[in-house]
């Protein structure tokens, strides 16, 4: 594999803005808040706003309806239904890590159990990585064209081809994380996951949350001929490298609204 090191990089301005997304969240008992949904439940705009006080957002199977809190402690209810009144002002329920817990605010970052990670400040849904192989494994890489120019390198026809396919090996699942949308960052993006001024000596990327890291990222965007934006995920600076000559690493994302 071909490195290339970026001994002038720097953090590009500007950032990705987006609507705020969230795993299942439930208005506080006291009612002053707005329920969102994940998974195989639909986005539904604006949802309802519980004024009785016990009253939580449900999701009924079909709508989100107003009903009492029927459960009890802060693991009681499911992903689906239930969930756990929070009687501190401006607390919402949040289902996290297979148990409700009341929080003052989503967390930037969340964990989706289903090998996604969404970003609640972008609305961007990320790829987490792993280190048992296949094609998320932290270790792959890519060229980003083949041709020198086009996107037509491993970037695009192994490894987005593969999250995108619609048909996988057990026929339950259609494209990765039932979405067929996903695509390579652009460099703003991929920088924006990363915390300005981070270590030198280790990852600048939270791993409990997006799994492994290792080295250069591809983005999207291309510079001048024959050169591509890279992101080095150990200081956070972009840098260009030649799309043929180059493998990198992949982290797919796609938009979450």
């Amino acid at each position: 594999m071909t490195m290339t090191t970026h001994s002038n990089r720097s953090w590009l301005p500007g950032g990705v803005a987006g609507a705020a997304f969230a795993i299942v969240a439930l208005v506080l008992a006291a009612g002053s808040g707005v329920a969102q949904g994940k998974g195989d439940k639909p986005k539904a705009g604006k949802l309802p706003v519980c004024t009785e006080i016990g009253n939580v957002a449900k999701w009924d199977g079909t709508l989100w309806v107003c009903a009492p809190d029927d459960n009890s402690g802060p693991d009681a209810g499911t992903a689906t239904l239930g969930g756990l009144g929070c009687t501190e002002v401006g607390d919402i329920a949040v289902y996290s890590a297979s148990k409700w817990i009341c929080e003052p605010e989503l967390p930037r970052f969340v964990d989706n159990l289903d090998g996604t990670v969404t970003d609640n400040d972008t609305g961007l849904m990320w790829e987490k990585k792993v280190d048992t192989g296949g094609v998320h494994d932290v270790t792959n890489a890519y060229t980003w064209s083949q041709t020198g120019s086009a996107r037509d390198g491993t970037l695009y026809t192994d490894f987005l081809e593969t999250l995108n396919r619609d048909v996988t090996l057990d026929s339950d699942q259609v494209c990765f994380a039932n979405h067929c949308d996903w695509r390579i960052p652009n460099v703003v993006e991929l920088q924006s996951i990363l915390p300005e001024g981070c270590p030198t000596t280790v990852s600048c990327v939270d791993e409990t949350t997006f799994g492994p890291t290792d080295g250069l990222y591809w983005s999207s965007s291309s510079a001048t001929d024959p050169l591509a934006w890279d992101v080095s995920f150990s200081t956070g600076m972009p840098g260009p490298a030649n799309k043929q000559a180059n493998n990198f690493h992949a982290r797919a994302v796609r938009d979450n609204h």
